[in-house]
């Protein structure tokens, strides 16, 4: 026969006593034992299985042995609806003197290592076979040090869709609290940084496999460049050009800065044009010899990276070396350019200030914007507009891609700029008249 409360009291028999800092067992009022519920410091937990494996959870509001009984009977119906999910495990503590993946001495991972031996390997392998460039490792390492600030604890096996969430949140907290402004594109790439360390954890046998892990991309679709009029390049490019007449207004004291002003303006005016008539990426552009014009091969060449130029944005291959060929108008600019060039430098535009070409024409670019309204166009829109006059030419894309130093032999092309030329299926499709 079970003892209640009121008959160990009435017997003068104290009921079994609560250690602190321990796990004690909890009895009802009857005096028997209530299976998976335990009682530490004046607070319920229960024990219970999840996926496989015991795990202990707090209940929570629970003040009474029924409320206890309760929120257990709660957490049982949401493992049976599939709703409640095992805490995440922390990984075990380093013994003294052993040495980690960054310690010189590689340990053997496995499902039971912490995501921060996992992005250390990881970031070890990367850099030692270099399959990324610096720029690429750098803005990766970035994300990786959030996920090790915020996770590096947790097994790697732990990581799942609800990891992602919780990332999420704290990183958002985590830019507010420092006060700047955390982006789509930035949880995207953070996303992207995680899942390569997760195939490297595959690849070297630390997981048996991918998790499934569900991540919407967070940052907006790009708007897309619209293809500006023959008559709006014309208006930026005179709008850059300082007029003769003004130099006569000015104070002779100050007439060497307008000078140097208007020198700048008309080498801008040409830079335009050029990307415009060669579809030049902004700073390959910039980075041109005079070298680079080839008259008698009548082509103009981009030698990309090859040469120690920049690449002008895009990825390693989008630096490779390239040549446009000429057609009316890209050589009568270069032949016009090449009469107000500096006979003392072989810089297509060089720089008045320092020694090599102009850095940058971003405030020459938001000057000529304010003055002929045309607030949107930024420097891509020329290469826009030299690829969609391009295609509505009835060039075909893989000439095209070969000018504008696409590598996929005119896929990008056809996906993007197909729709400007409406003709072009019908072209195709009476080729095969000749066959049928």
């Amino acid at each position: 026969m079970k003892r209640s409360e009121a008959q160990y009291i009435a017997m003068d028999v104290k009921p079994p006593r609560k250690k602190a800092n321990r796990y004690n067992r909890v009895f009802d009022r009857g005096g028997e034992r209530v299976r998976g519920l335990w009682e530490r410091n004046g607070l319920f937990y229960t024990q219970i299985r999840i996926s496989g494996r015991k795990v202990r959870l707090r209940i929570e509001h629970a003040e009474t042995v029924p409320q206890a009984i309760e929120g257990m009977q709660a957490l049982k119906k949401q493992r049976r609806e599939g709703i409640l999910k095992a805490p995440r495990r922390k990984a075990p503590p380093v013994p003294e003197g052993a040495q980690g993946v960054e310690g010189g001495a590689q340990v053997v991972g496995g499902p039971e290592s912490p995501l921060k031996d996992a992005i250390a390997g990881y970031k070890k392998d990367r850099d030692l076979v270099e399959h990324k460039d610096f720029k690429t490792a750098k803005r990766e390492d970035s994300g990786l040090k959030k996920w090790g600030e915020k996770f590096g604890t947790l097994l790697i096996d732990q990581i799942d869709s609800e990891t992602l969430a919780d990332y999420e949140v704290w990183r958002k907290e985590d830019a507010k609290t420092r006060g700047r402004k955390l982006g789509g594109r930035t949880l995207d790439l953070d996303v992207m940084a995680l899942n390569h360390v997760l195939d490297w954890a595959v690849l070297h046998k630390w997981l048996p496999k991918l998790p499934d892990l569900a991540w919407q991309k967070r940052a907006k679709a790009p708007s897309k460049d619209r293809l500006i009029s023959p008559e709006e390049l014309d208006q930026l490019c005179d709008a850059a050009v300082l007029k003769p007449e003004a130099l006569k207004l000015i104070n002779p004291r100050f007439r060497h800065l307008r000078e140097a002003q208007a020198l700048t303006g008309q080498a801008f005016s040409d830079y335009m044009r050029l990307m415009a008539y060669s579809g030049g990426r902004e700073q390959e552009t910039i980075q041109l010899r005079w070298s680079n014009v080839h008259w008698k091969q009548r082509c103009l060449h981009f030698p990309g990276a090859s040469q120690g130029g920049k690449r002008g944005g895009g990825s390693r291959e989008a630096g490779g070396p390239r040549d446009v060929d000429f057609f009316g108008k890209l050589q009568a600019h270069l032949k016009a350019m090449e009469k107000r060039r500096d006979p003392n430098t072989d810089l297509m535009f060089p720089s008045h200030r320092v020694d090599g070409p102009v850095t940058r024409f971003t405030k020459q670019l938001h000057r000529v914007r304010n003055e002929t309204k045309i607030h949107d166009v930024t420097f891509q829109y020329f290469r826009h507009y030299f690829i969609s006059h391009c295609v509505m030419s009835g060039v075909d894309y893989m000439t095209i891609a070969k000018w504008a130093g696409h590598r996929d032999g005119g896929v990008l092309i056809g996906r993007l700029y197909g729709h400007l030329d409406r003709e072009h299926p019908q072209k195709m499709a009476k080729k095969l008249d000749a066959k049928f």
